[in-house]
This record gives structure tokens, sequence and C-alpha cells, in this order.
């Protein structure tokens, strides 16, 4: 009897320890669903704030949408992003997170005053967008998009009987889409005209049969009307094209009275016909609780009753997981507060307990496998992943082949963001065990996570959903995966149906942001694209073309100030000019801007329209004297009425006030042209000569960075002494992610002071893609006796990428005022010395020096070697570009001329040194060409390539130059 009470002792401790096992691996799975999702987000928040310092809105929004998808109740997440929105000009975006924001912080003062300004600046120009379609109807009242405009705008305004009225006309005049009436019906519901939007429902259900949206909308509709039987048709219909459908699957409930089944139920035993009702079931409390919740998953009241029975039977990780989604609602109950803190400090007490337990264990037996498995899970349940992995590596170092460790290493790694090890260890399972669902499944996950092998993924999502059709996390990776597709149907499939399984799913909630988002996001680049289209057009002067992508962008998106001026000079280039000035005036009326009120006078001037032109520009260089442009539009227009006189005192008085020689050289030209009676004089010989110059480069480095410029100047001699040309160009600029187009048209002369003193100057403007321009230029003076000597001192202004040549400033505007100074003296012994310095002063307060010396000899007529110093230094530390501090080099250089005779020169150079302060080699080989094949026509090139450091990174550069001179 007694060892039959010994042994039956023995079974129950192997089940209870048995048990003990289960409910531990239960608790290590459930948890580590989740854990991904908790990673510590305040660095998102740090990362955005910077990104949002250096204006990079777009870097920032992403960033932050993975912050407020773990950290949804913090209204900060919302409230930055509402902040970046805002800064791009995507104010109905920024006021819905404001909104956000606003609700889970009411009492925020600063919250309150971004929602206030995005709100008025959004519904400002809500009401503007309103008065332009207006003023379109005016003209053209066929037109339905202004009506739909119009009615859209004050949707958003929540004005919704006006909202209503402007729908309906444009119903009058077009058919409209699904979305168009998806979207009124939604303004005819919050008018409570439901019957008006009956018949138009089921209209459109018989033209659209397989848009399920119709079908639900359609149902509600005639549920309202008391149609129930017509509406559970509708609703039926919306299933069967779209199974999980929730608005549908509602609706369908309300249709067949499931809200009211439980009165039904209370108040009919009286109509038995006195049959005794059957006993009830007793049903445990969690099982009746869940039930519940499945029916209603919002009765907070009912889920906070299920917490505090899963925590009496300590089921704690499910009451763990209940809390997480009661803290969104009922984070200030003082209910919830109190057995909140009790589950959460008894689960951390346990777990605490079991690590204490375990690490005593192991102090005894450096080797307690057991001991080591179970730390690491518990640690990881703790979110402890450093020290989790450290006991699985010891673990695996004892026992190898235990897949379950391996696994539990891959996940712990994975919450750790440390998804090679997790993919290596996968790699090593599945090879084992390749037809594992359970690996199959978060193989596929790392897949998504990372972005990499998608197709596999696909294929091993596919095998768990097959056999396991309700399995929510691979729903929400192939749904991830959809969307990373542009699927964004497939995707919103994927979440409707994990809503019906775990309506308050954390991960569901994030990826619905993200199909919310993206899709907002690729509709977004999908104008932009059409908009980059019509600037690309218009640059390349095809304005009609271009017209006609900025009518199609303008039908769908939401202009701007910066499009509509944009738009205008379109509609200017395409001869549609009273359409130009119609824009231009609007702009006008709603801000001045004294560079619209130029272009429209512009505009005016060349439509033809002498008078309005004169009436402009007589008002502009009135307010503006020592504007250029306007005044010499005034003497243009002067001279279109036929009032030479006037248009000559407005061409002397500006030789008066602008002193520029080119811009004197065009005074004179003008004056000129003007009708002269009595003496005029003939020139004799104009030009003395002209000279063609087309040239090209290019650029590339390690880096990433591509420069490359085509172009071509052409020169005229005014006098032997006297030149004056223009030079017009085109560039690219571009990174491993922007890419940038600019046009460039400089005015230059040239002046010889004597037979060896030579100066020049060059002014225009830099045109960039997005329209924007910045003033460039130079001048120079230059002293020379050939094979003696050389100085020259020059000074330039120019865009900062085109000087500093780093990807970071691709797409960032800084202009860089560079000064330099250069000169060479060659001795009769063969000894020659030059030196270099730059001064380099950059828009950002930053400024930099650069000094080269030389000293070398000619070993022979051909060969140049020498001793090369440089040395640099910035101001300080930038991060657009390369600023280094006290960088220093010492080098050994050699010139090698390979050929010298009459039509060609031909030379190749290098030259090898050291850094301070570092172990690289600095190198750099070059060759330049020289060729005159016919009289009045010379080629040149150069192309080099070299090596060296930047901020301890290898540096390496490869650059192309090209000219041809051609002299007539």
């Amino acid at each position: 009897m007694r060892e039959q009470k010994k042994t039956n002792f023995i079974f129950k401790e192997k089940v209870k320890m048995k048990t003990a096992k289960i409910f531990t691996a239960f608790l290590i799975i459930i948890s580590a669903a989740t854990i991904y999702s908790q990673s510590d987000s305040r660095a998102l928040k740090i990362e955005a704030q910077k990104q949002m310092r250096f204006g990079r809105y777009g870097e920032a929004i992403d960033l932050l949408n993975r912050y407020i998808s773990a950290n949804p109740q913090n209204p900060d997440g919302y409230n930055l992003r509402g902040l970046c929105y805002e800064k791009r000009e995507q104010f109905a975006l920024a006021v819905y997170d404001f909104r956000s924001a606003n609700k889970l912080a009411p009492n925020d003062k600063k919250i309150n005053e971004n929602l206030g300004r995005a709100t008025n600046t959004w519904y400002k120009l809500l009401y503007n967008k309103i008065e332009g379609h207006k003023r379109e109807i005016a003209i053209n009242p066929n037109t339905p998009i202004n009506y739909l405009e119009i009615g859209k705008s004050y949707k958003n305004l929540g004005e919704w009987q006006a909202a209503e009225d402007w729908y309906d006309q444009y119903l009058a005049r077009e058919a409209a889409s699904p979305d168009e009436i998806i979207r009124y019906t939604e303004i005819l519901a919050k008018n409570n005209h439901i019957k008006k939007g009956e018949p138009i429902l089921k209209r459109y259900t018989e033209q659209y049969p397989d848009d399920q949206r119709l079908w639900s909308r359609y149902g509600y509709f005639t549920l309202w009307l008391g149609k129930n039987k017509v509406a559970i048709d509708a609703f039926e219909h919306a299933l069967a094209i779209k199974p999980y459908f929730k608005e549908a699957m509602d609706g369908l409930d309300q249709a067949k009275g499931k809200g009211y089944i439980y009165t039904v139920n209370d108040t009919s035993g009286k109509y038995n016909y006195g049959i005794a009702p059957r006993r009830p079931r007793f049903i445990y409390p969690i099982d009746r609780y869940y039930r519940i919740l499945k029916n209603n998953p919002n009765d907070d009241d009912t889920r906070l009753k299920l917490v505090k029975e899963l925590y009496k039977a300590n089921r704690l990780q499910e009451a763990y997981d209940q809390i997480q989604i009661l803290n969104k609602t009922k984070s200030d109950d003082p209910e919830f507060i109190k057995i909140s803190d009790e589950v959460l400090t008894y689960r951390k007490k346990f777990f605490e307990e079991q690590i204490a337990n375990y690490k005593a264990r192991l102090s005894s037996d450096p080797y307690d496998r057991e001991a080591l498995l179970k730390l690491g899970e518990y640690y990881s349940n703790l979110e402890n992943y450093d020290e989790a992995l450290l006991m699985f590596d010891q673990y695996l170092k004892l026992v190898p082949d235990d897949m379950k460790a391996l696994y539990l290493h891959a996940r712990a790694a994975a919450w750790n963001r440390d998804f090679q090890t997790a993919k290596e260890n996968m790699s090593i399972l599945m090879s084992k065990d390749p037809t594992n669902l359970e690996y199959q499944l978060f193989t596929a996950q790392l897949s998504v996570w990372t972005g990499q092998d998608l197709e596999q993924a696909k294929e091993y999502l596919t095998n768990v959903l097959n056999s396991q059709p309700n399995n929510v996390s691979a729903l929400i990776a192939m749904g991830s995966l959809s969307l990373q597709e542009k699927d964004f149907i497939a995707s919103q499939n994927y979440v409707d149906k994990v809503k019906t399984i775990a309506p308050f799913n954390a991960d569901a909630e994030k990826l619905q942001s993200d199909i919310e988002f993206q899709k907002l996001r690729a509709e977004q680049e999908r104008l932009f694209s059409i908009l980059q289209e019509g600037r690309t057009l218009a640059m390349n002067d095809d304005c009609v073309g271009a017209l006609q992508k900025y009518d199609e962008y303008l039908a769908s998106a939401e202009s701007n100030r910066m499009v509509m001026k944009e738009y205008a000079d379109v509609n200017a280039c395409a001869k549609n000019f009273d359409k130009a000035i119609q824009i231009y005036s609007n702009l006008l009326s709603e801000s001045y801007d004294p560079e619209i009120e130029l272009q429209r006078a512009k505009v005016y001037y060349w439509m033809g329209d002498s008078v309005n032109a004169l009436q402009e520009f007589q008002k502009i260089a009135a307010n503006n004297p020592t504007d250029y442009t306007a005044n010499l539009y005034l003497g243009d227009s002067y001279t279109k009425m036929h009032q030479y006189k006037e248009a000559e005192e407005v061409y002397d008085n500006m030789e008066e006030i602008f002193t520029d020689s080119t811009q004197i050289a065009d005074l004179e030209l003008r004056k000129s042209w003007l009708p002269v009676t009595g003496f005029s004089g003939v020139l004799d010989r104009f030009p003395s000569y002209v000279m063609v110059s087309p040239f090209g480069s290019f650029y590339t480095d390690n880096l990433g960075f591509d420069y490359n410029n085509q172009g071509i100047r052409v020169d005229l001699g005014v006098t032997q002494f006297l030149s004056v040309g223009m030079e017009a160009s085109r560039s690219t600029l571009a990174s491993n992610f922007v890419k940038e187009n600019l046009n460039t048209v400089k005015w230059n002369v040239t002046l010889r002071l004597a037979e060896n003193v030579r100066m020049g100057a060059s002014f225009g403007n830099s045109y960039f893609d997005n329209f924007n321009s910045k003033a460039v230029g130079d001048a120079y003076i230059k002293v020379e006796e050939k094979n003696r000597y050389s100085a020259m001192a020059s000074y330039t202004l120019q865009d900062a990428a085109q000087v500093l040549f780093s990807p970071s400033l691709v797409g960032v505007r800084m202009d860089v005022d560079l000064y330099r100074l250069a000169g060479e003296y060659k001795f009769k012994s063969g000894l020659i010395t030059s030196g270099k310095f730059n001064y380099i002063d950059v828009s950002d307060g930053n400024t930099g020096s650069q000094l080269e010396l030389r000293v070398g000899k000619y070993f022979y007529p051909e060969l140049l070697v020498g001793y090369e110093y440089y040395y640099t230094d910035f101001k300080f530390n930038s991060f657009f570009y390369w600023t280094p501090q006290n960088y220093s080099s010492h080098s050994a250089y050699a010139d090698w001329n390979l050929i010298k005779s009459e039509k060609a020169d031909v030379s190749l150079g290098g030259k090898l040194g050291v850094i301070t302060n570092s172990s690289v080699l600095l190198r750099e080989i070059y060759a330049t060409a020289l060729y005159n094949p016919i009289d009045r026509l010379t080629l040149q090139g150069r192309i080099s390539g070299g090596s060296s450091v930047q901020n301890s990174v290898g540096y390496s550069s490869f650059s192309i130059n090209l000219a041809a001179y051609f002299l007539f």
C-alpha cells in the first residue's frame, strides 16, 4: 500500500512538472508574438526630430509612422507627424494628426495651437479652392469636375448640406465613379437623406455588381428604411464578393436582428405553452466572458471582468494580453489600474523568481542545461534579449543539435533586431525539418521584415494558411508582403480577416495604418510623377505637352501657390495668355508677390497688349527703380508704343544706375534699334570675331556622387580689346537617392588691358528642377608671360554642390563664394615653383581654406618631377560635405610631355603621397590632350582619377573634361 502511494505521488509530481513545462512554453510562445512590436521606440522619435531639423520631412514621417505604431496612445507622435505634414503643405493629413493628438491630450496648449493654426490654413485653402472652381464655373459651367471639387471641399469643411448641393450638381452633369458615390452617400447619411440615397445606390449596384462597398452601403440604406429583406440580400451580395468584409458582416447581423437575440429569449417563456424551459448548462466565467467579447469586442467592462478571472486562474499571459487592449480605453480607470498593477507586478515577480532559482542552480553547476535553457526563455519574457542570447549561446555549445533551443535563439535574435543571426539559425532548422510549418512561418516573417526572399516567403505563408486558415501571424505576414508588392486590395483583405478573428490585434492595427499611408503615398507619388513629367516637358520647351500634364495633375491634386505659379508660366509658354493672366491675378489677389506681378506684366507684353504692359511696367519700375528687368521692359514697351523719346530716356537713366558692362552693352544695343533722326553712324566692322565653344564634363566618386555638365559658349569680339558672349549649360547632380537637373545661363565679358593682362567676368542664373533659380557668376584678372610666370586672382559664386562635390548636397541649396589666388614662376635653371590658395565661404556659415605649394625641376625638357605640400582646414564639421580640419599631405608629383608638336600636345602626370595621421596613400593620375586638326579649330580634353581618404573612409574619384573652340 505504501509503495502504491509512493508510485501515485511520483506520478502526480511528473504530471505537475510536465504541466509546468507546457505552461511555461505556452507563455514563451504567446509573449514572443508581441515582442517584436515592443522594441525601444524612443530612438525613432529622436531620429525623426533630427531629420525634421534638417528639413527631411519625408524621412521623419517614415520614422514617426513606426513610432506611432509602437506608441498609439502617446500624443507626441501624432503632433510631430502633423508638423511634418504641415511643412510639406499636406494640411488635410496635418489636421488629422493634430486632431488625434488633441483627443489624447485635450489640455495640451501647444497641440491646441498647432491644431488651430493648421485647421485655419487648411480651411482657408479649401475656401480659396472653392472660389477658384466657382470662377471656372463662371467661365465654363459645363465642366463637371469643378462641381465635384467644390462638393469635396465642403465635405472636408463639414458643411454637409452645401456638400450635398454641389454633389447633386455634379451628378446632373456626369456619371460618377463608385468612389464618388460612396462619398456622396456618406454626405446623405450625415444629412439623414436616406430615401434620396436608396435609388441611387440601387442603380449603381446594378451598374457595378462586383463592388462590395456599394452593396454594403445599399444594405445599410435599406436597413435604415426598414427593408430588412432587401438589406439582408444586399449584405449577402457584398460578402459573396468579399467574404470577410467587416462592414457588411456587422450590417448583416443587424438586419437579422442579432442585436436583440437576448431580449427575445428573456421574454418568450410565457409563450412556451406550459412547457418548462430547459435547465441552463453551467458555463465557466472565463468562457462566458470570451463568448461575450467575441460578439461585442468593445465591451470593456466585460473585458475587465475577464482579466480578473484570468488572474485568479493564474493564466497570466492571457491576462497580460487583455490588459494591453484595455490600456487604450481604460488607462484612467482606478479599478483597471489596480488590477493591471497586480497582474504586471505578479507576472514580473514570477519571472524574476524563476530567474533567481535557475541562476542559483547555474552557479552550482555551470553546465546545467535545463537552467541555461530556462534562463534564456525567462530573460526573453522580460525582453532582456542580450542576456537571453547569452544563455542560449552557452546552452547550444553544450547541445548544438537542440532544434528547440536554436529556434528560441533565432526568435530572441530577431526581437533584438539581429535579423541576420535569426535567418542563419532558421536556415539550419529548415535544412533539418523543411516541412515544419512553425519554421516556415517564422522564416517567412523574417523575410517580410527584412524585405528579402519574398517569393519564398509567399510560398511558406501559403503552406501555413492552407493548413491553418485563421493563423493570425501568417495572415499579418501575408498582408505585409502584399503591401510591399503594392497589392493594397489583397493586403486589406488579410487585415479584414484578422479583425474578424482578433479585433484588437496590435499588428493588424499597425498594418491597417501602413496600408492607408502607403495608398496615400502611392497616390501622391503618382500625382507627383505627373507633375514632374509636366516640369520636364516645360524645361524641354514642350509647353503644350506640359500643359496637359499640369491639367491632369490639378484635376486630382490640391494645388498650392508654387504649382499654380508654374501652371501660369506653362500657360504663358503655350501662348494661353488670357489663362495665364487670370491665374497670376488670382495669386496676386491672395497675396502680393512682386515676381508674379512682373511675370504678369511680361505676359501682357508678349501677348501684344502694349497698353496694359506699359501701365504695369510703369507701376513696377516706379516701385522698384533698381529692378533692371522691369526698367528694360518699360523701355521696350515705350518702343512698342512708338514713344521713342520716352524709351531713350529710360535707357539713358538705366545707364546711370546700372554699371555692369554687359547690361550697358545691352542698353546700347537697344538704343541703336531706336529710329534715328539726323546723324547716324554705321559700325564699320562688328563683330571682329566669333568664337563658339561647346564643352562637357563628368565627375563621379565612390560615395555615390555624380556630376555632369554640357553646354556651349559664344563670344563676340566687339573691339580688339573687348569681347562679350553668352554661355548656356545643362548639368545633372546625382546621389544614390536624389537626382537633380539644372540649367545655367551666363553672360560673359572679357577685357584685355594690356598684352599680358586680361580680366573678365560672367554672371547669370542657374535654374533647378523645382523652377527655383539662383544667381551665379565669376570674375578674374590674370597676368602672364609665356614660359616665364603667371599670376591670377578670381572670385566665383556658385551652387555648393558644384564646388564641394558631395552627395549630401544634391537637392540642398547652399551658395559658395570661392576666392582664388594662383601663381607660377619658372627659373632659367629649370626649377619651377607654384602655389594656389582657395578661400571658401559657404552660406551655412562655414569657411575653409586650401593651400597647395609645389617645387619641381625639369630633368628633361619633357619631364618635370617635384614635391607638393597640401593643407586644408574648415571652421567646423558639416553633415553635408567633407570639412577636414588640419588636413595635410606630402606628395611626389611628375608631369611627362609625351607629344609636343604644332598640331598636338599630350601629357601624362600624377602624384603619390602620404596623408598626415593616416595610413592611406594619396594617389592621382591624369592625362591631358590638345589637338588642332585644322586652323581655327582646337580640341581639348583631360581625364583623371585618384584616391585618398575622407572622414577616415577611402575615397576615389574619376573625371573627364572635353571642350572645342571654333573661331570664325
